[in-house]
């Protein structure tokens, strides 16, 4: 048949044809060709050898004809239709297709791998289990029950040949199959290859690295640089070139390639003379499969009319999933382990007054040797003659433990070389003074003042201790004072300051910095753990290949997407009950509210952390980029939503940004649940609902629409 001939045959008697294929990655200025106004044509019932150097632009073609990548210009024709329109079932179940990479899930045993991909065609248990048996014999797999990580290359590489050939396409396209398997195997698999072909008209484009075994297929292309040098059958290449093996008609017709580019020729359709016989001209001679093979071959029933639902790809999602944790113990650990050990490190490392603070005091009353004894001293009533050891017994020993030095300016040295936290310094005449201005407060004079007065000095480089220790020294000297003035039968209220606080609206009178975070922690895990998660399992899916080949299956990407969104729903609602059970039923974390919108509001924003997750893994195509981008996100989420500090302490053009966060306003929301008691009624309650769960639906949209461009 002539290249004329062939063009006119008719598009049933074709597989593939591919018509002045162009397609370039990069720039328009700078564009790399990897198709150069490609042709080619296969055949029904043939066996297509594809033959080129990495790089060449074989995958690309692949992906192109399976309906995966499109063309920037030219024409694809498969099985009759154009790849990715209704009805042509490519993608779909009329193709078979083996990837370079096996694309199979470590955690996954054969059978597991075949149900998995059954669920996907929409194939019964029973067909599946049909075909598996068949193609065991064939391709002599291990035992059914063998995971995948256990498997040498080349029995993976065998999985995945199964897999693609599970469904019994009309069209099977596999990517170096043979690589790493025995030679013995090798010549079983081309005979079964050979099988179909014949006997049910199928066609097979095959690509290999060796050139010699490409002399079994009918008819192979011989492609360098994006462009076919050749097409047709092996011998008659050999016999046209006048040369020994295929290397050489390679070799020739590369050489002729580089000696036309040096000429500024462009070659792009191969110069060949076809056979009147081209689809049929070379064939293996058909040597007996064993009889078992043969046997298995015709109890095997005839495949239905497959189609990819979204329940098959949510059947097999979740039975991925499944598979994982339970064969990662490890996983499963961190997906239930992981929140409560955030959740206990937060309650017990964050929030706390600080303890066993030491305090320099310099107690000129007393002698350095007397000074240890100061507590002994202490003596209640009216006119004891120590009132600075009465003042250090109202210290808490729990919280400050006191070191006492013979100077002021050794007790500041000893603040400056970090031994202690602070320095307090008491008068010799504190106990003169204090009585004298107690007796005489209408003629208290500047110096009786100051000898009643007790200095502090502080080390401030850590905020929160310093305004400890101050609290806690202001508290020590209300609690001496009241003591003493009712000692002296003085009405307390006399050693009162002129603003009273009454008993709090909300909260308690000793608030800790504990429950002020309480709301943006849990928010914090529950909004990362739902995006860490989702991020990696689609992100490692896509890098497995297990992304793609559903995709050539047939199921459509937001099927795909669906399928992960409801598995990822099911982690992160598990995730919600563990982190919320703990922290309000066992861990007792503050809460006056209802505990149905803190679940509420918890969910909202773990669903948002599921398509922060997507978005990410869409535009991630390795784990790298896809942790930098997580991990970027972490700091605008703690120090801008209001977690770590008040909105009103951020800078007025700052905090106007923040408030539109998803997080900002969750927060506030779960604050005045928890807190205050506050139902949806309230402004800042319903203003945090609405806003986060218009930021879910708006990122979700966003996920939906970019989900066609995912880097696979």
């Amino acid at each position: 048949m002539t290249t004329e001939i062939m063009e006119a045959a008719p598009v049933r008697e074709l597989a593939v044809s591919v018509r002045d294929a162009f397609k370039f990655y990069g720039s328009k200025k700078k564009p790399v060709v990897v198709l150069n106004h490609l042709n080619m044509t296969v055949p029904r019932g043939c066996i297509y050898g594809l033959l080129g150097a990495s790089g060449c632009g074989k995958t690309t073609l692949l992906t192109c004809i399976v309906g995966r990548r499109k063309l920037m210009s030219g024409q694809i024709l498969v099985l009759g239709g154009r790849p990715g329109t209704p009805g042509s079932g490519v993608p779909g179940p009329k193709v078979g297709y083996m990837p370079q990479e096996t694309a199979l899930l470590n955690e996954f045993t054969i059978r597991n791998t075949m149900n998995y991909f059954g669920k996907i065609y929409g194939m019964t248990n029973d067909e599946v289990e049909d075909r598996m048996h068949l193609l065991c014999c064939i391709l002599e797999l291990p035992p059914k029950d063998t995971q995948i990580l256990h498997l040498s290359g080349g029995q993976k590489r065998r999985v995945s040949l199964a897999a693609a050939l599970l469904h019994d396409p009309e069209l099977l396209i596999l990517d170096e199959p043979t690589v790493g398997v025995d030679p013995v195997l090798r010549h079983s698999i081309w005979e079964y290859l050979v099988e179909i072909t014949q006997k049910e008209n199928k066609a097979v484009i095959i690509t290999t690295h060796y050139i010699e075994e490409a002399r079994q297929a009918n008819r192979i292309g011989l492609m360098r640089e994006g462009t076919l040098l050749a097409e047709d059958a092996p011998e008659n290449l050999i016999r046209k070139h006048n040369c020994e093996t295929l290397e050489d008609v390679f070799l020739m017709l590369s050489r002729r390639q580089e000696e036309l580019k040096a000429l500024g020729i462009e070659q792009h359709k191969p110069a060949i003379t076809q056979s009147q016989d081209a689809k049929h001209n070379v064939h293996l001679p058909v040597v007996e499969i064993q009889e078992h093979i043969q046997e298995e071959m015709l109890k095997s029933k005839k495949m239905r009319k497959l189609k990819p639902t979204i329940l098959g790809a949510l059947q097999s999602q979740l039975m991925m999933t499944a598979l994982r944790y339970y064969r990662n113990p490890g996983s499963l650990y961190f997906l239930i382990m992981f929140p409560i050990l955030q959740l206990l490190i937060f309650v017990y490392a964050v929030g706390h007054e600080p303890r066993s603070l030491h305090l320099a005091v310099v107690n000129e009353e007393l002698s350095l040797d007397n000074v240890t004894k100061c507590f002994e001293l202490a003596e209640p009533g009216c006119d004891p003659p120590n009132l600075s050891c009465r003042f250090l017994n109202e210290i808490n020993p729990e919280h400050i433990i006191p070191k006492f030095y013979d100077t002021w300016n050794d007790s500041l040295e000893a603040v400056r070389t970090g031994k202690v936290w602070g320095a307090m310094h008491i008068g010799s005449n504190f106990t003169e003074a204090l009585k004298e201005r107690r007796e005489v407060w209408q003629e208290v004079s500047d110096e009786l003042i100051e000898d009643s007065e007790i200095a502090v000095s502080l080390d401030m480089s850590e905020l929160p201790v310093a305004q400890f220790l101050s609290k806690e020294l202001l508290a020590s000297y209300k609690r001496f004072s009241k003591q003493y003035l009712k000692d002296c039968n003085i009405s307390v209220r006399h050693g009162e300051t002129p603003i009273q606080f009454q008993e709090p609206i909300f909260g308690s009178s000793s608030p800790n910095f504990t429950d002020f975070m309480a709301s943006g922690s849990i928010l914090t895990i529950v909004y990362f753990m739902s995006l860490g998660i989702t991020c990696v399992i689609m992100v490692t899916e896509t890098m497995e290949g297990i992304w793609d080949r559903a995709l050539v299956a047939g199921v459509t990407e937001r099927e795909v997407l669906m399928s992960h969104i409801v598995t990822q729903t099911i982690l992160m609602i598990i995730q919600v009950v563990i982190v919320l059970t703990l922290s309000l039923a066992i861990l007792k974390l503050e809460n006056e509210g209802s505990i149905l919108l803190i679940t509420i509001i918890c969910l909202i924003i773990g669903w948002f952390g599921v398509f922060m997750g997507v978005l990410i893994s869409i535009f991630c195509s390795n784990i790298n980029s896809a942790s930098y981008f997580s991990l970027g996100s972490f700091v605008p989420v703690v120090f801008l939503s209001g977690i770590a500090w008040p909105l009103e302490g951020m800078l007025p053009a700052l905090r106007t940004y923040s408030e539109f966060l998803p997080i900002t306003r969750a927060t506030t929301t779960l604050r005045a649940i928890m807190s205050r008691g506050w139902g949806i009624e309230y402004p800042d309650v319903y203003n945090g609902f609405a806003y986060s769960a218009i930021w879910t639906v708006i990122v979700s949209i966003i996920c939906f629409i970019g989900v066609k461009y995912k880097k696979c």
